[in-house]
């Protein structure tokens, strides 16, 4: 593991089963869902209109279904064969690649649809020292698990 071994009797492709499986409950929701500032592709693009919130909802949903069934077969396959935890770190680390790629394509996809439609919206703007924030978050939670598990 990258900041240490997990607690004893903890296996990795149990948490991987978890995080995908909630991911995938959230596709098959979020399908059904009207515009709503809980779930969904939640932005000042999207909230425009209807039609840019059903479509760039859709195609979200769809894409996150595709990504998840066979990243959760393989995450499967990997604990039947009992293969070691780098394998299972590998699926995590897809896991979270291809979340990331996922939103921030269904973020361009809505963009472009309201340019499409000539519907002006306003640009959400992230200040510096958020990002900064997160990362110094992200360092400490990093450093806390090393400090825990080593």
């Amino acid at each position: 593991m990258p900041f240490g071994p997990l607690p004893e009797g903890v296996n990795l492709y149990i948490i991987n089963t978890i995080l995908i499986a909630a991911y995938l409950i959230v596709a098959i929701v979020g399908m059904k869902a009207k515009k709503n500032y809980l779930v969904g592709v939640r932005t000042p693009t999207t909230f425009s209109s209807e039609e840019i919130w059903s479509k760039a909802n859709k195609r979200a949903y769809l894409l996150m279904l595709a990504f998840t069934i066979p990243l959760l077969i393989l995450n499967f396959i990997f604990a039947f064969l009992k293969l070691g935890e780098p394998f299972g770190e590998a699926i995590l680390i897809i896991f979270a690649i291809g979340t990331i790629s996922i939103n921030t394509y269904n973020l361009k996809y809505a963009e472009n649809l309201a340019k499409e439609k000539g519907i002006e919206t306003s640009k959400v703007k992230f200040p510096a020292y958020a990002i900064i924030t997160l990362i110094l978050i992200t360092i400490a939670l990093a450093i806390i698990w090393y400090l825990i598990f080593k």
